[in-house]
């Protein structure tokens, strides 16, 4: 299909016209002509028409911040059956009062917030989530992003230990945890977000054929894309860099 370099596309603060953005070939996409930082509380929207085809829009917001309070990292936290050493994360934040909210969680290398690890956690918060494996769905996956909201814990400090599998290398009867640096992403992201991703999450799991159940059914994705689909929408993220060293482990 032929990409459209000439649309028209207006793009609103707080529902105000605030530029028209134009094709920018160096980028192959459209960009503002100058620079926006987002500003929590504001409402975004675009609109974008083109003749010929549907007028194409959407309106988001950034949701307010929500810091990481406190941040513990155990580079051991266990080995599973596979003989695969697990690193554990507790995260610790407090969750605003009076709003609902939703968040999610991202661990990746350092500065490369696109090789996300895959996460798992034990805690109900995550895994009555929609999206999350079931544990009778042996080849599902772990995900990458960890979504939730505060339906339980509306207004109080909340504590989440999660799970991933750092690099690791093994010989007999020795496995060694490589040195990393890692960025643990806090999230606080809108509704439209939260929905989007976790039906998108739900979707690709019931696609994935399980030995034992086969595949589920297909999964409505979430869209607040008026005339097209997809996602338009905001979060407010915090992170911290975390260090984890070289650890020899032992087994029989």
């Amino acid at each position: 299909e032929k990409q459209i370099t000439d649309a028209k596309v207006l793009w609103y603060v707080n529902g105000v016209l605030s530029d028209t953005l134009i094709f920018n070939d160096d980028f192959n996409g459209y960009t503002t002509n100058y620079f926006y930082f987002p500003t929590e509380g504001n409402t975004y929207s675009v609109k974008i028409v083109k003749g010929g085809f549907r007028n194409v829009s959407a309106t988001n917001y950034v949701p307010s911040e929500v810091k990481i309070k406190n941040l513990e990292v155990t580079e051991l936290a266990g080995i599973d059956e596979e003989k695969s050493a697990y690193t554990s994360i507790s995260l610790t934040f407090k969750d605003p009062i009076a709003t609902q909210n939703f968040y999610e969680i991202i661990v990746s290398p350092v500065g490369e917030d696109k090789q996300k690890f895959r996460l798992w956690s034990s805690d109900k918060i995550i895994t009555a989530e929609v999206y999350y494996p079931s544990p009778l769905a042996v080849e599902a996956k772990n995900p990458r992003r960890l979504l939730f909201n505060d339906k339980h814990f509306n207004g109080k400090e909340k504590n989440i230990i999660l799970y991933y599998e750092p690099p690791q290398f093994e010989n007999i009867h020795r496995r060694w945890i490589g040195f990393h640096i890692i960025d643990i992403h806090l999230r606080s992201v809108t509704e439209e977000y939260y929905n989007y991703y976790t039906s998108m999450l739900q979707h690709k799991n019931n696609q994935e054929s399980d030995i034992l159940y086969g595949l589920g059914e297909p999964v409505n994705v979430y869209s607040n894309i008026e005339g097209g689909y997809g996602v338009f929408a905001g979060y407010y993220g915090d992170a911290k860099t975390c260090i984890v060293d070289t650890l020899t482990v032992y087994y029989k």
